[in-house]
């Protein structure tokens, strides 16, 4: 009788150690999308609204580019990060 019993609690405490782990995970990754958006949202903005060939659009660049550790769409990165 004892048995059923031990696999039912395994089986639920498995479940929740899950649904924590994955409650963690997620509350992490919402946490560095976060922070990547406020770090980024300045030179974004400096980008957007600086004009093409311009020092300011190519020191926006250059600090998106060394915060993400390369090249990227600034197009793309900004939507995102502004929207």
């Amino acid at each position: 009788m004892g048995l059923p019993l031990v696999l039912g609690v395994s089986g639920t405490l498995g479940s929740l150690s899950r649904s924590i782990a994955d409650t963690v995970k997620e509350d992490e990754r919402t946490t560095i999308v976060n922070t990547m958006k406020t770090d980024l949202t300045r030179d974004c903005l400096n980008w957007a609204f600086s004009k093409e060939d311009t020092k300011l659009e190519r020191t926006a660049k250059n600090k998106i580019d060394d915060y993400v550790g390369g090249e990227v769409n600034y197009a793309e990165v900004c939507k995102w990060v502004l929207g």
